[in-house]
Formats: structure tokens, C-alpha cells, sequence
């Protein structure tokens, strides 16, 4: 999905300038700079939603998950009932038209 783009003017070290003149080349720098920042915004959010999220979660909310062992036991258990769950799916759905058999 196209968005629409608008011009904005920032100030750069000039080494940093340099630095993007040689690793992008002309008419791919305003894709280059714009994946840089939406990986940057991503990772601020991503940091403001573990800080949001902290103290969520107690141990006396979840006395069976308090070992290593517990933990794994509970990681099988929810990768066993996915995979049944998948099995089902795959015995029970036609595959898309637009799909070889077998993939």
C-alpha cells in the first residue's frame, strides 16, 4: 500500500552524509533514511511497551510456572496443542485453488 510522502529537510553530520553517499546510491537515500528511522520509532516503542508492561506479571499469579522445568513443561504443552490443532486444520481444510498440492 502506497503512502503518501512528504519532504522534510534535516541537518546531518557531514561524515554521516558521506557515510550514507556510500552505502546508498542516489534515488534509494529517502527509502535508506526511511527504513532507518521506522526501525528506530520501532524499537522506542517496542522499549516504551516492555516499560509499560513491567510488574505485569507475579509469581503468586502463577505459582505452577516458578522452575526452569515448569516453564518447559508449559512450553511443551502449548507446542503439543498447536500441533494437534495444525494437524487438524491440515486434515480437515481443501487446499486453495491457486495452491499445488502439497504446499
Amino acid at each position: 500500500m502506497a503512502s503518501t510522502k512528504i519532504r522534510i529537510n534535516v541537518m546531518a553530520p557531514a561524515q554521516l552524509v558521506d557515510e550514507l553517499k556510500a552505502v546508498a546510491p542516489p534515488g534509494e537515500r529517502s527509502r535508506f533514511i526511511g527504513a532507518a528511522v521506522a526501525k528506530r520509532i520501532r524499537a522506542i516503542q517496542y522499549q516504551a511497551a516492555i516499560a509499560a508492561a513491567a510488574g505485569a506479571w507475579s509469581d503468586e499469579d502463577h505459582p505452577e510456572l516458578m522452575t526452569g522445568e515448569d516453564l518447559v513443561a508449559w512450553h511443551r504443552a502449548i507446542n503439543d496443542d498447536f500441533a494437534w490443532h495444525a494437524a487438524r486444520m491440515d486434515r480437515t481444510m481443501e487446499p486453495a485453488a491457486h495452491v499445488p498440492a502439497g504446499q
